[in-house]
């Protein structure tokens, strides 16, 4: 089993035991899932506080399973989707354009979540691959409510999950929660002085979690 998911599922009630009984890594080379990752590059990001989400943006590209697509939408005051249209598949060259990307991007501009999280959910359908959304955030915004609504309404038929994660003592703990549990996610909190790769990989781990339960 790779290193990455030798963390405890504390959430999950699969444990580390029977995920090698299911033939883990088997189903990490098998697993077909989409993965969209919304990124807040917002003014309070500024400093460590992005430098940490970047690591933890190229912590979770490096450790997708081997037939993914992905993609990386980045928000502030307006979105930008790293590939215009759709997602891509997980290859060298992808992955490098991305993580350019990501090392241009700099903190700035207010924090509007919601059209970033709605186009995610418009971005077109890939065929025989589940939509799994992971938002990176470190701010509160105004309209809780009517993102969880969005969130909530896009994942009744189970085709899609969101998780979340809160970058820093000002990310909104009940934001990061509610719009995990509207996506039938989990979410977690990285403090500012917290190495996230911990909670991260239970986190990446607890989305493959349901892929597993049908072996």
């Amino acid at each position: 089993m790779p290193d990455l998911f030798k963390w405890k599922l504390a959430t999950k009630d699969l444990d580390l035991e029977e995920l090698e009984d299911k033939q883990f890594d088997f189903m990490m080379s098998n697993t077909k899932s989409e993965y969209i990752f919304v990124f807040d590059t917002s003014g309070s990001m500024d400093g460590t506080r992005i430098e940490k989400a970047k690591d933890a943006l190229k912590f979770f590209l490096s450790s997708l399973p081997a037939d993914s697509f992905f993609n990386v939408i980045f928000f502030n005051s307006y979105f930008y989707p790293a590939f215009q249209g759709s997602s891509v598949k997980l290859t060298q060259e992808n992955l490098a354009s991305v993580l350019q990307k990501i090392d241009q991007s700099h903190a700035g501009g207010g924090t509007e979540m919601y059209p970033a999280i709605e186009h995610a959910y418009t971005l077109e359908n890939i065929p025989g691959y589940t939509k799994t959304i992971f938002v990176l955030t470190d701010g509160d915004i105004g309209n809780t409510n009517q993102v969880t609504s969005l969130v909530r309404s896009k994942s009744v038929h189970g085709y899609s999950s969101l998780y979340s994660i809160g970058i820093g003592s000002g990310a909104s703990e009940f934001l990061v929660q509610e719009i995990a549990k509207s996506g039938k996610g989990k979410s977690v909190m990285i403090s500012d002085e917290e190495d996230p790769k911990d909670k991260l990989g239970s986190l990446l781990a607890a989305s493959l979690i349901p892929r597993l339960s049908n072996v």
